[in-house]
């Protein structure tokens, strides 16, 4: 026969109604009595202090556990139901808001780290071009230059830490298309936070995208 062990329960004092206690609390409120190693509810019960048999919190915005309420001879967990209120919409909402701002920081500071994928043809293929704020730098010094002198080569490092050759007219593409991809990214990035100051609700509030 299996003994309930009811170490980690919560009690109530019957006499006063105070709960929740501990069975540690109740050890430092009974230290005149010696009570068990594994004491059991009758033992408890005897000296007035009862189990809260625990009960499946109910669904609801705010859910608070309250006195609990004896049947047939046993205390259960009892509960709160309430809606959010005016006030604590509003919080959970600046709070949600902050959080998708966040998160919408991070995913642009993760584009701009991997970059966007270019084809940069033959042994290459796919590879991304990183837009970081070096990066960008970068690849507007490149740009000049390749528009400037027809004969400028250069090696390009991409994400993948490949080093690839590239002529004038080859940078001029890849930089037009990094810089576009860029401008497409600020648009994307920027249309998500207008969205976001914009709800008024946190269904309201737009999903941010994930990096693939």
């Amino acid at each position: 026969m299996t003994t309930e062990n009811i170490n980690n329960a919560q009690f109530i004092r019957e006499s006063d109604m105070v709960w929740p206690l501990s069975l540690h609390q109740i050890r430092k409120q009974e230290k005149e009595r010696l009570l068990p190693r594994n004491p059991s509810r009758e033992v408890m019960e005897s000296i007035g202090y009862f189990v809260i048999d625990r009960t499946t919190a109910p669904e609801g915005d705010v859910v608070t556990q309250i006195q609990p309420v004896k049947d047939n001879g046993a205390y259960k967990q009892t509960w709160s139901v309430r809606s959010f209120n005016e006030q604590e919409l509003a919080d959970r909402l600046e709070s949600e808001r902050a959080n998708r701002m966040s998160q919408v920081k991070a995913y642009r500071q993760q584009v701009e780290e991997r970059g966007f994928p270019y084809d940069f043809g033959g042994e290459y293929g796919i590879i991304h071009i990183q837009v970081r704020d070096g990066d960008r730098v970068n690849l507007t010094g490149l740009r000049i230059n390749a528009m400037s002198d027809p004969e400028y080569t250069s090696f390009f490092r991409v994400y993948e830490n490949i080093v690839v050759p590239q002529n004038a007219e080859e940078l001029i593409a890849l930089t037009s298309a990094a810089l576009t991809g860029y401008t497409d990214l600020l648009q994307q990035v920027w249309s998500i936070e207008d969205a976001i100051r914009a709800a008024t609700s946190i269904e309201e509030l737009p999903e941010v995208p994930e990096l693939n």
